[in-house]
């Protein structure tokens, strides 16, 4: 009787979950500090600009939060040890200062003087009360007006005090900018394609307006968009078109480290202008 071929084992590949994914920290993120029993975090808050679900990730004594950017492209996978995983996304974290989270919320505060326990309170996001641990009294000083009763201290937003802590911050940024020598000016996308690519002269150089509108457009993605137009009213720029930090434009040409370094400097995590 003739033998019966049998059929070839499938082959099946072990796969990672799908909870799991590939991200980049920076720094001492995942440190836990002794004494410490919290661990590191990836967290729902609502984006300080759009108000929509933003992925940010705390250190594990809730002192440095930082935002998770994702990128994407087609048919890409990765290999994680012996797993594939599909979902080819690569994810940064960076640091932000968290004023610019805490911001929105003194906004709406109304002009009245509030503790900050209460004014960070929100039934959408209720990691959002993480805040309260990484962010100090002087700080908040920046941005609101501070009225201590006994040992409770009580917020509210000023504008004023607002738009002259976010001026100093794009100042900052406009420092850095020139430091790294990132290009500002016109055909500043192709320019940054070329690896170590600087201004050969003086003369070449972008003018400080220039740098003002860049770095506006960086600082204008954690801010509403009414108190971005008085920020760049109060910096006196012209009306701003592809001002901002294309972060896309870094990865493309195997810029990511330095966006990395560059954005942690700008934005500064606990960094407060003085």
């Amino acid at each position: 009787m003739p033998r019966t071929k049998a059929s070839p084992k499938k082959c099946v590949k072990s796969q990672v979950t799908n909870n799991t994914l590939l991200l980049i920290l920076k720094g001492d993120a995942l440190t836990i500090p002794e004494g410490c029993d919290g661990k590191p975090n990836m967290v729902k808050l609502r984006h300080p600009q759009t108000s929509s679900q933003a992925m940010f990730f705390f250190s594990a004594d809730n002192k440095m939060v930082q935002e998770i950017l994702s990128f994407s492209e087609d048919k890409r996978s990765w290999v994680i040890d012996d797993h594939i995983q599909s979902d080819g996304k690569v994810h940064l974290s960076t640091p932000v200062d968290p004023l610019f989270l805490v911001l929105p919320y003194l906004m709406k505060s109304a002009g009245r003087f509030e503790p900050l326990d209460q004014l960070l309170q929100d039934e959408d996001f209720p990691e959002t009360k993480r805040l309260l641990q990484c962010i100090s009294h002087k700080q908040l000083r920046h941005i609101s007006d501070v009225k201590d009763v006994g040992d409770e201290s009580y917020y509210r937003f000023n504008e004023d005090r607002a738009i002259k802590w976010l001026m100093k911050k794009s100042k900052k940024v406009c420092d850095v900018l020139k430091e790294k020598g990132i290009h500002v000016g016109p055909g500043a996308v192709s320019a940054n394609f070329i690896r170590g690519s600087r201004y050969v002269d003086n003369d070449s150089a972008p003018a400080e307006t220039e740098f003002l509108l860049y770095s506006y457009g960086i600082l204008s993605e954690y801010i509403s968009a009414d108190l971005g137009i008085k920020l760049r009213s109060a910096l006196n720029l012209p009306e701003a078109s592809n001002s901002g930090l294309y972060i896309t434009d870094f990865l493309l040409c195997g810029q990511t480290n330095n966006l990395i370094k560059n954005k942690n400097k700008m934005l500064g995590i606990q960094e407060s202008a003085n």
